[in-house]
């Protein structure tokens, strides 16, 4: 080969590096966007905002997954194998600090939603698939996550994120009643759904559409913004890994 076409087939290569750098980048782009918008609508919720579909953890809910003594479920929560490996797999409880509890889903809801997902994208690859869960769990599409974390609890250790932490409905308030609720292990419940919001949307670099109303954010082009319901572990709260799995194999359809 010449010099001339060595430096055509240079040219051409570097052309086309750059234009798929500009495409990824101009994707980067457009996902800042839609998430900045997500935590903008979340951060004040509204009436028409309320989802009366939210999962119910109760024993004649036949959706959930119970042990064989009927006293656990199963809940799953997405995390880097960084993350897994030091704050989960060591211990079987939960952080006591209320700034760093454990959020999660009730089994099989999101492992219904991605095989349903790789079913129907079949040709979506494991970033496409990584970008669509944190769209439906409202996750910042930078942040990494490589497992999925099914644990073993006590529905008496779970609590939903809303400012009637109850799991046993299908619906959350708009706002606190007369009384402020308890919830375990939680010394003031106002004042910890309070800190939620104010580390949800005014932390510079971990702002999250926190809807406050028991579902995650799905800021996904789609019709709703109604994702997953979502409930928190109580601080010091008793779990038992059941199982550790990569998102592609959990996802598998």
């Amino acid at each position: 080969m010449n010099l001339k076409n060595k430096a055509l087939l240079l040219s051409t290569t570097l052309l086309m590096s750059g234009s798929q750098l500009a495409l990824a980048q101009d994707n980067s782009d457009r996902l800042t966007k839609l998430y900045h918008k997500a935590v903008i609508d979340a951060s004040v919720a509204e009436k028409d905002e309320i989802s009366d579909q939210l999962t119910a953890i109760t024993p004649d809910n036949n959706k959930l997954v119970w042990n064989k003594e009927k006293n656990k479920i199963l809940v799953v929560t997405w995390k880097s194998q960084y993350a897994y490996e030091n704050y989960i797999k060591p211990y079987n409880k939960t952080s006591d600090k209320e700034a760093f509890v454990t959020w999660v889903t009730a089994v099989p809801e999101v492992k219904e939603f991605c095989t349903n997902f790789t079913e129907k994208k079949k040709k979506a690859n494991q970033n496409k698939l990584n970008t669509r869960l944190k769209k439906l769990l409202g996750l910042n599409s930078t942040w990494e996550y490589d497992v999925f974390v099914e644990l073993w609890v006590s529905p008496d250790d779970l609590f939903r994120p809303c400012t009637d932490p109850g799991i046993n409905d299908t619906t959350c308030n708009l706002n606190f009643g007369e009384s402020t609720p308890t919830v375990k292990n939680i010394a003031d419940y106002k004042r910890f759904y309070q800190n939620l919001y104010y580390s949800s949307f005014r932390a510079a670099d971990n702002i999250v559409p926190w809807t406050g109303l028991g579902y995650t954010y799905d800021w996904a082009r789609n019709n709703t913004d109604v994702g997953m319901s979502e409930f928190i572990i109580v601080p010091s709260g008793e779990y038992e890994i059941n199982k550790v799995t990569t998102t592609a194999e959990y996802c598998k359809a």
